[in-house]
């Protein structure tokens, strides 16, 4: 099962820095894992394996890729 993402840019609090980024909407984060999201290590990696395998940046796999979650899903960035 091919994890759907979109690739975007993450924006810094104060809205100056934009950095690369992929995020996943909830409804496919659980479509993907097959139950709801939970945030637990398994999760992430499987999320993280996910996204390589459907192209995603190899970046995403990167130890200083930071996670987030809003109300719309699930996202990673890039920091430089």
């Amino acid at each position: 099962m091919k994890l759907r993402y979109e690739e975007t840019v993450y924006t810094d609090a104060c809205g100056c820095i934009e950095h690369p980024a992929v995020f996943i909407y909830w409804p496919e984060v659980e479509r993907f894992l097959g139950e709801p999201h939970r945030g637990d290590a398994d999760q992430e990696e499987r999320l993280i394996r996910g996204l390589r395998e459907a192209g995603a940046p190899a970046w995403v796999e990167d130890e200083d890729a930071l996670g987030w979650g809003d109300e719309f899903g699930w996202g990673l960035y890039r920091t430089e």
